[in-house]
């Protein structure tokens, strides 16, 4: 009418119902005393039944693979070795290796061969005599040496020359470059993946690169010229035929056949010697590349400094003109750190004077024929003016009131 169970490990059930068979997980192994106890009527009398046995409890197997030979290169074999291992009395008697290319085997340890590059999920299952089972997964890569070659740049004379590979097939782990610079034996080594190596001296060179993919390696070595480089310089005459911020750049470098400037301002040139117009004030950094036959390059750089400085005077003006340009007496000028101009009738009488300066050291006031409210009669009147530059030169007079440079001259009025 009923049953009890005691698994031995702390745990038991108790059921009304008779039936065949039950499940019984244990955590841990071991040897377990079991029993069942049966309760039944007999003549309406109760009557009781015990059965004892023994189970012993198997822990699974650790399966495990030997890691140390998971990356090799395409058409070597892969060493599967077995490390799984019991932790009581149970023995591995079984093995089944699936190494994720459709090919098996049940041997404990064995070399396999894989035909195409790519990784590999290779699966280990292991089973004991009482039918305990596990099971260890690794990742196989399979690689090759890669397929690739080198380019050299900038093979010139102290100045770095470049070793740039070409792109690989597979991943690259490790690179190494041997420049053959008996000059420097020591350091003419790299392991960077593009590098770059300055030679001192003309002569012909075999470099070698090797790329390796895990362990497989590319071995590639070409021989190449170190060229000369050629000498750049320059120099230049500001204000070149008397114009400001003209400038003249004459080309002093040496073996070279092409060349490119960089005036500062945003221009450029190809022309050996040229000519450059600046048209505000500043200083310039002025670059000269000067490349020969071989490609190779020197640069030379010198700063400029353009400073645009003068006083002008007109020498008519008409009150009446509806041109404000022409109407009035207005003196021109940049770069004044101080200035005075006046104007005189022919007697001596002093009709206007300023010494206004703006930002720029322009002068910023003209005189508009009048004088105390009256305009005055048609004719010659005398200038007479002064000024200093912003980097201290006295300003010597107006070349175009006369062959000599004046500091004074003639405005006529007109009506």
């Amino acid at each position: 009418i009923s049953w009890y169970w005691n698994f031995g490990d702390g745990s038991d059930t108790l059921y009304y119902e008779q039936t065949d068979s039950l499940l019984h997980y244990y955590i841990l192994p071991g040897t377990y005393n079991v029993y069942l106890v049966t309760n039944g009527l007999l003549n309406g009398f109760p009557v009781t039944d015990t059965i004892f046995n023994e189970v012993t409890v198997f822990a699974q197997p650790v399966a495990m693979i030997d890691t140390s030979n998971l990356i090799v290169c395409l058409s070597s074999p892969v060493h599967f070795i077995d490390s799984s291992y019991t932790v009581d009395s149970d023995t591995i008697i079984s093995w089944f290796w699936d190494f994720g290319d459709g090919w098996t085997s049940d041997l404990r340890n064995i070399d396999h061969v894989y035909d195409s590059i790519g990784e590999y999920l290779v699966t280990l299952n292991v089973s004991t005599t009482h039918y305990c089972e596990s099971s260890d997964t690794v990742t196989v890569k399979v690689t090759t040496a890669p397929d690739i070659t080198f380019n050299i740049e900038n093979a010139c004379v102290n100045s770095p020359t470049y070793f740039i590979p070409t792109e690989s097939d597979v991943e690259i782990t490790d690179w190494f470059w041997d420049f053959d610079d008996h000059n420097n034996p020591l350091y003419d080594t790299s392991t960077n993946a593009s590098p770059s190596y300055v030679y001192t001296s003309i002569h012909t060179y075999n470099v070698t690169m090797v790329a390796s993919s895990y362990q497989c390696e590319k071995h590639v070595t070409k021989s190449f010229l170190v060229y000369p480089v050629p000498y750049s310089d320059f120099s230049y005459i500001s204000d070149y035929g008397d114009v400001q911020g003209r400038t003249l750049f004459n080309n002093q470098s040496i073996y070279a056949g092409s060349y490119l400037w960089d005036f500062g301002n945003g221009h450029t040139s190809t022309i050996e010697s040229p000519i450059e117009v600046y048209e505000k004030d500043s200083t310039y950094l002025i670059t000269l590349i000067s490349k020969n036959e071989y490609g190779c390059a020197d640069t030379s750089r010198y700063e400029l400094l353009v400073f645009f400085k003068g006083l002008y005077f007109p020498t008519a003006f008409s009150p009446n003109n509806p041109n404000e340009q022409i109407s009035k007496f207005t003196p021109r000028g940049v770069n004044l750190s101080k200035f005075l101009v006046q104007v005189f009738d022919i007697r001596g009488n002093l009709m206007w004077e300023s010494d206004k300066l703006d930002e720029n050291g322009s002068p910023v006031e003209s005189w508009d024929g009048y004088y105390n409210g009256f305009l005055m009669p048609q004719g010659v009147y005398v200038w007479k003016a002064n000024g200093t530059f912003r980097d201290g030169i006295v300003w010597k007079g107006s070349e175009f009131q006369s062959e000599n440079p004046q500091t004074h001259g003639t405005v006529t009025l007109i009506k």
